[in-house]
């Protein structure tokens, strides 16, 4: 896990998608040892990256258990474009869009990819707040459109 940026990525970002509120994340590391994608030494390590990921701005926020959750649920277009965000928090009329990155740099394309999500779901009639989520960088951006 550690040896591997790439693998790491993926790791984190299949166990964000295995947690709708912050008491599932137990769950989320337990099922990729179940799975026999990470060791128990690897646990410690994503343990620890988890400890930071709650730390950083709005975070915990996204995660309180008062709304719905859709993890990786695919928007349809009428023109038959898909789109799939990481992470959509519904409550009332509000929506909170969160795309998770694991990388160690920021890119236009990323903010673009938002921005489009922030749109289709704004077009639902949500009141909607956007972020990129720099997961390995600690910084999360509030995406304006």
């Amino acid at each position: 896990l550690t040896q591997n940026r790439l693998n790491y990525g993926i790791i984190m970002h299949d166990i964000l998608r295995n947690i709708k509120y912050k008491s599932d994340q137990n769950n989320a590391i337990l099922e990729m040892i179940s799975e026999g994608r990470i060791n128990e030494s690897d646990r410690v390590i994503i343990e620890n990256e988890m400890d930071k990921f709650w730390a950083l701005p709005f975070v915990d926020g996204w995660f309180h258990e008062n709304q719905t959750v859709l993890n990786e649920a695919t928007i349809l277009t009428p023109t038959g474009e898909m789109y799939r965000p990481d992470r959509v928090s519904i409550k009332d009329k509000s929506a909170v869009i969160v795309d998770y990155k694991f990388g160690y740099v920021e890119q236009n394309s990323y903010l673009k990819q938002v921005k489009a999500y922030h749109n289709l779901i704004s077009d639902m009639g949500f009141d909607v707040r956007s972020f990129l989520c720099y997961v390995t960088l600690g910084k999360v951006v509030e995406v304006q459109v």
